[in-house]
């Protein structure tokens, strides 16, 4: 998901990036605040869109390695502990979240406060909302906000409420709305910032153009931006002097340039840049193995719930002919089950590990360990051949992950649980040993000729060399 967010940043910075050097000072109003709003929802989709490119995809796996069992003692943790640096992160960013939504819920609550509470007087079809405390105009939704006092003595310009009026009947507290509720969300993205300041003084140039078509006094208007005094801040409102007044004077005087169109075509190919620099890149699954897999039938941990007890056993062995190539398991179905369907993951994407509940207490010590049905080879091998190396496309170096599961006093495997760096790695050695466990009773541990519930230790290990040859 990290990667995800960081590819939202960069597209929005480009698209606003390109906005202030190419558009910004273009008169075009119109298609500037399509351009604004259209690449705020694309800069949000592309990352999520994926292609596909025309390449071979060379693996070489040196091999699915099954971890040796330690001959020491020592402590370790089965329950997952909540304070990590993940869950610090997702707690901070939802608390700002439910911060800033309380903010925008309690603004809109303001204004609605301020319209049930104050003398309302029709306009056309807009209500005029007369305030008793001095206040700028300004409007939202289907309200224009004036001070009563200043509005009986007939001391608002016409011009004033036209300008606001403009805002209402272009609908700019949809695109209020719209950037707000994008920065609850997206608070820690800075561009959006940029596009909020660029959204509103659009809505600022786009009030005063429809004003000077209707009344075609340029000189006028502009002195009456120049004696409108406006201190205080209207939240989710258009203020009459929200925006520079200098800029909105000068883009009064602009006409439209030679170059204006060129450089809104331009946009165009911009997103198709931006579709693919940031969209999710698909190798065409074209797959050459150039290597073979390699089984390391070290021992496995049999384990307790805080204690590792080295089992004093004779190193299992394999007759070399037991060992398949990787090719050879590719091509050959398994003869115990063919592996589920893998679920599509985006090679990109991080993928929580599954949680496992708390685990019950297990017994101190144990007399004879666990048993897979066929013994510690059949299930190394059943590991080795249901694991889906497809999905571990793009990922490359040395890569481990230790698997811890219960095996109860009914010999029945649960509570799957993946300790490693790499999360694809994790989900899919969880999900290859549930498949391997599904339908299979353990010989369970035993304890003073009794069955026991105990824990099983699995490390694994492989390493992942890709290499991309475009056709």
């Amino acid at each position: 998901m990290e990667t995800y967010i960081f590819k939202i940043v960069l597209c929005s910075s480009l698209f606003i990036l390109f906005y202030n050097l190419v558009l910004k000072n273009e008169k075009l109003l119109k298609f500037n605040r399509f351009y604004l709003i259209a690449t705020l929802l694309i800069s949000l989709a592309i990352p999520f869109l994926h292609y596909e490119i025309a390449s071979v995809e060379v693996q070489k796996i040196s091999g699915l390695q099954f971890g040796e069992s330690e001959n020491t003692i020592q402590n370790i943790a089965i329950k997952n502990s909540i304070f990590t640096f993940q869950n610090v992160i997702f707690t901070l960013y939802f608390l700002i979240i439910f911060f800033l939504l309380i903010k925008f819920l309690l603004n809109l609550w303001q204004i609605n406060r301020e319209i049930s509470s104050n003398e309302k007087v029709k306009n056309g079809a807009f209500w005029l909302i007369l305030k008793n405390e001095k206040t700028a105009p300004h409007s939202f939704w289907k309200y224009i906000f004036i001070n009563k006092n200043d509005f009986q003595k007939g001391n608002i310009n016409e011009k004033i409420i036209l300008h606001e009026t403009a805002h209402l009947e272009q609908k700019h507290s949809l695109d209020l709305l719209f950037i707000e509720l994008f920065l609850i969300f997206f608070w820690f993205n800075p561009a959006f910032y940029l596009y909020k300041k660029a959204i509103l003084t659009n809505h600022e140039y786009l009030a005063d153009d429809l004003v000077l078509s209707k009344s075609g006094n340029v000189s006028e208007y502009q002195n009456l931006l120049l004696t409108q005094l406006i201190s205080e801040k209207i939240f989710f409102s258009n203020s009459f002097n929200l925006i520079n007044t200098k800029n909105r004077i000068k883009m009064m005087t602009k006409t439209l340039s030679k170059t204006a169109k060129l450089k809104s075509w331009m946009s165009i190919p911009l997103v198709a840049i931006a579709f693919f620099t940031f969209a999710e890149k698909i190798p065409a699954k074209e797959i050459s193995i150039k290597s073979t897999r390699e089984i390391s039938l070290n021992k496995i941990d049999f384990i307790n719930e805080t204690k590792i007890h080295y089992l004093k056993r004779e190193k299992d062995t394999i007759k070399k002919d037991t060992l398949k190539p990787m090719k050879q398991i590719l091509e050959k179905k398994p003869e115990i089950a063919p592996p589920v369907p893998p679920v599509k993951i985006k090679t990109k994407d991080k993928i929580e590990s599954p949680v496992a509940p708390p685990l019950p207490p297990i017994a101190d010590k144990i007399d004879e360990s666990a048993e897979f049905p066929g013994g510690i080879n059949a299930l190394r091998t059943q590991v080795a051949n249901t694991f889906d190396i497809s999905k571990m496309s793009g990922n490359e170096g040395l890569i481990k992950s230790t698997i811890y599961f219960k095996i109860d006093e009914k010999g029945v495997a649960s509570n799957f649980r993946a300790e490693g760096t790499n999360e694809i790695f994790n989900a899919e050695a969880i999900r290859d040993l549930k498949f391997v466990n599904d339908g299979k009773i353990w010989k369970p541990a035993i304890l003073d000729g009794k069955p026991v519930a105990s824990v099983y230790k699995l490390p694994l290990t492989m390493k992942f060399e890709f290499a991309q040859q475009s056709k």
